[in-house]
């Protein structure tokens, strides 16, 4: 079998104005570079932004390290506030970052894009499809976001068009690491950072939302990862058989044929393994733990490719660069991350500090008379392109958490510093861009505290036996929403909606939702902006759905097996838009169409609910 090469990425340049700014300069062009605010050309010493909201806080000499992870101590540093800057102002930056990469517009700063079927995907803009990587990093960062509404609908989107779901196929259970944006298969391989993250992300989210679905979901995952038999050239993701004595347990770069010989730096995260020994069950833990050590053993070894330390983007097991991906490029921006994440969570080697520290002392020295190249030969480290990447920097301002010189502080500033990646190739740089900003900002946590079983609910006692010819129940009082509709019409200005039963109410800045008891089948009246809705409710709950025009915060749907008002949140800001209409549907599962249940309502049977008004 040919080598498997997954792609080739491209990398906008950064430009940053001369002023601080968010944005892209008006003076854009793609040959241009520029020096970053804060820094001298030789890019030896951060100097203090005219915006620093104190002239006194500057950035202490050093870092200062604690002594034990964040995984034992619950603290997660913020580099911007120990630099000196408002934690406010850093939260309104981070989310301004993922607000705009989000979303924000879908022609030029988005990478995500929503489905009319509760689904989204991440976007791959330069080459229009989508990739195991994004979705998974958008998993995480939904994560860390505690943004549970996002999560399942990446989720929801990657088991539907990317998880093989056959049995009799040798990959069932991998994922299809790249498909079109209409959820076709390009490639049935998976790649194994995707694997990774999304078992990854759904032990966090397990964790953060005690879903014991997710954990499940997450092991099963790893449960294909390790055991695989080679049917077909699909091999097990992880080879625990390198020929290498003191990394004898690594991530391979594809679990297929040839291409699970060999290695890619960038895919071993100590730090994750080790998560998924906390959250594992029992008997796999042991496995995770020697992972743990052999991927640490492992940067050491991959270190030597050149000496600065930089990594390549593949390598043998034992570290010497092979391949197309011989030097340092895309793939290895992310090994700073890997190095650091792990050193910040656990605090267990400190070879790591070293090489952060001199990963960082590299680079300033190569920003001399322009920033420092995204690409270079190894072992020679000869600059292979003239652009410096939004996404690399973000990479080695991670690093800065494994840092105690001063040098680190040049990295975070830079980042700081630095637009938003927007254009026709900012799905990479944007990804990690974002992941940057959260683990600089202290905000990527480890959260993996084990998800607790549900306990069984009690039964309950033997109901008395019924008398013979009961006497009817009196009639239950009517609701003080009648008032809003009678006799088949809305008052005070609602208007109607026959087909659904119900009612709704338009204000400046409010809608008011009323829904009948669900005896009306509703007929499924989709604005075409959320495409073809799935109308089938699990365990034989009934579809209600609401159409609502203008501005809506949340909505309340009927849930006919349980005789309770369901409140919606919203999925995404379509809510809050100034036209259009919007679909929201409810079923008696806890997850309908991507869309989270908050909260319930009880409500009698046969009556119209009270009225609830939910503000925007």
């Amino acid at each position: 079998m040919m080598a498997y090469h997954r792609y080739a990425r491209f990398a906008a340049t950064i430009l940053v104005a001369a002023t601080h700014s968010r944005g892209m300069p008006s003076h854009w062009s793609a040959t241009e570079r520029h020096i970053p605010l804060g820094y001298t050309t030789s890019f030896n010493h951060v100097t203090r932004p005219s915006d620093w909201r104190d002239t006194s806080q500057l950035p202490p000499p050093v870092p200062v390290s604690p002594g034990h992870g964040a995984v034992t101590t619950g603290v997660y540093r913020n580099l911007f506030v120990e630099m000196g800057r408002d934690p406010v102002e850093v939260r309104q930056m981070l989310n301004q970052v993922t607000s705009q990469l989000l979303y924000g517009d879908p022609q030029t700063e988005a990478v995500l894009t929503e489905v009319g079927d509760g689904t989204a995907y991440i976007t791959d803009i330069g080459d229009h499809d989508v990739r195991t990587e994004g979705m998974s990093y958008g998993m995480i960062i939904a994560v860390q976001l505690d943004n549970s509404t996002l999560f399942e609908m990446l989720w929801s989107w990657a088991k539907l068009h990317m998880r093989h779901n056959d049995p009799s196929d040798p990959r069932y259970g991998y994922f299809a690491w790249h498909c079109s944006t209409s959820g076709s298969s390009m490639d049935p391989n998976p790649a194994s950072d995707g694997e990774t993250y999304f078992a990854t992300a759904l032990f966090m989210a397990a964790s953060r939302w005690n879903s014991t679905e997710y954990a499940t979901e997450a092991n099963t995952i790893l449960a294909c990862a390790t055991n695989k038999t080679g049917i077909q050239s699909v091999t097990r993701m992880f080879s625990n058989s390198t020929g290498v004595a003191s990394a004898p347990a690594q991530v391979v770069f594809v679990p297929y044929a040839s291409s699970a010989a060999f290695t890619d730096p960038s895919y071993h995260l100590p730090s994750f393994y080790g998560l998924w020994q906390r959250m594992a069950p029992g008997a796999e833990a042991a496995f995770w733990g020697d992972m743990v050590t052999s991927s640490r053993q492992y940067f050491r070894l991959a270190a030597t490719s050149s000496p600065a330390g930089v990594m390549p983007d593949y390598s043998t097991f034992d570290g010497r660069p092979t391949g197309s991906g011989r030097n340092f490029a895309f793939d290895a921006w992310r090994v700073a991350m890997n190095v650091a994440m792990d050193y910040a969570w656990n605090a267990a080697d400190t070879w790591q500090v070293d090489y952060c520290n001199g990963l960082l002392e590299f680079f300033k020295a190569q920003n001399t008379t322009a920033p420092y190249a995204n690409q270079y030969s190894l072992p020679d480290l000869r600059p292979l392109s003239h652009d410096h990447s939004p996404g690399m920097v973000a990479m080695n301002a991670v690093c800065a958490l494994a840092s105690n010189q001063s040098v680190a502080w040049d990295f975070v500033d830079e980042l700081w510093n630095t637009p938003t990646p927007t254009g026709h190739w900012r799905y990479y740089d944007g990804m990690l861009f974002m992941l940057g900003w959260l683990h600089v900002t202290g905000t990527f946590q480890a959260h993996s505290t084990p998800v607790a079983p549900t306990p069984p609910s009690p039964s309950p006692p033997n109901p008395p036996p019924s008398p013979p010819n009961p006497s009817p129940p009196p009639p239950s009082p009517p609701s003080t929403a009648v008032e809003f509709q009678r006799n088949g019409r809305c008052l005070n200005n609602g208007a109607h909606e026959a087909t659904l039963g119900g009612c709704y109410e338009r204000g400046n800045n409010s809608a008011n939702l009323w829904i009948s008891n669900g005896s009306v089948d509703p007929v499924l009246s989709v604005a075409s902006s959320l495409g073809v809705v799935d109308s089938t409710c699990a365990e034989g709950g009934k579809l209600l759905m609401a159409k609502i025009s203008g501005k809506l915060a949340g909505a309340v749907a009927w849930n006919a097996v349980q005789s309770q008002l369901v409140l919606l949140g919203c999925p995404s800001d379509l809510c809050v838009g100034d036209a259009g209409t919007l679909a929201v549907m409810a079923c008696s599962d806890q997850r309908s169409s991507g869309w989270t249940q908050k909260s319930l309502v009880s409500a009698n049977p046969g009556v119209v609910p009270e009225k609830r008004s939910y503000r925007v």
